[in-house]
């Protein structure tokens, strides 16, 4: 809860405390630039007020803040003025999205890297779920089926791609495939 046009912090919560590395005796009275939440991105700060100034409310913007040891911290947050007895307020909540942000990050860089080693086989590459609908499949191979792109490929079956006589060849193989745990 900040004091508004003001922004001092009127209070706060366990939450915030724990999450910023700061104890509430060095936050109370105190603006979040003092605080140096938004010292390496102090854009996102005046967008946040931006927000605040034009619709007196904002909704799940995210931003990065700092906590008290340096620590990176992505919240989301959301927040609306309100009035108390004659003064105006900014109350604002923060979602600590920060692993989910580390984990996107991971799964992308994870699907660059798989999608470079599929595109990197000198020949047709293709993988698939137990309902041999494809998953991931490579250029050369799309372009086989007769389509452009491996996203064209990818979430179909053999009977999507591929002529009925062939389809029913290629379910079976994987069917055997399956069975058998053996490669064919």
């Amino acid at each position: 809860l900040l004091t508004w046009p003001d922004r001092r912090l009127v209070d706060v919560n366990d939450a915030f405390l724990t999450i910023s590395g700061f104890p509430k005796q060095d936050v109370i009275g105190k603006q979040p630039r003092e605080l140096g939440l938004f010292r390496k991105q102090p854009e996102d700060a005046e967008m946040l007020i931006e927000a605040i100034v034009r619709q007196g409310r904002f909704s799940n913007i995210e931003l990065r803040v700092i906590g008290k040891h340096g620590n990176v911290i992505v919240g989301l947050f959301s927040g609306e003025l309100i009035s108390n007895q004659g003064m105006d307020y900014l109350l604002a909540t923060m979602i600590d999205i920060t692993e989910r942000k580390w984990m996107e990050e991971t799964l992308r860089i994870r699907d660059a890297t798989l999608t470079a080693i599929i595109e990197n086989q000198p020949g047709l590459l293709w993988l698939k779920d137990p309902e041999s609908r494809f998953l991931a499949v490579n250029s050369q191979f799309a372009r086989m089926c007769g389509l452009q792109r491996p996203e064209d490929v990818v979430g179909n079956t053999d009977l999507d791609v591929w002529p009925l006589e062939l389809a029913d060849k290629y379910r079976t193989d994987d069917q055997m495939i399956i069975q058998s745990n053996q490669p064919l």
